[in-house]
């Protein structure tokens, strides 16, 4: 099979309950110890808005963290 036929749904768009993500690539959560005082900060933003403005479709967010 090619590669076209065998990733032939990678780029098109997926419902997912009441949302559609533009593709169905996603960006594994993990830890980026970009947190202060448990709570998101710039980095954050600036860091997941960069893997989004790249094309990734999907970015589930990190969980809490502790000191």
């Amino acid at each position: 099979m090619s590669g076209a036929g065998r990733y032939r749904y990678l780029f098109s768009p997926l419902r997912i309950g009441p949302v559609v993500v533009r593709n169905r690539i996603v960006f594994s959560a993990h830890l980026t110890n970009y947190a202060e005082d448990g709570l998101p900060t710039r980095q954050h933003a600036d860091y997941y808005a960069a893997r989004a403005a790249g094309g990734v479709g999907l970015i589930p967010p990190t969980g809490p963290t502790r000191s």
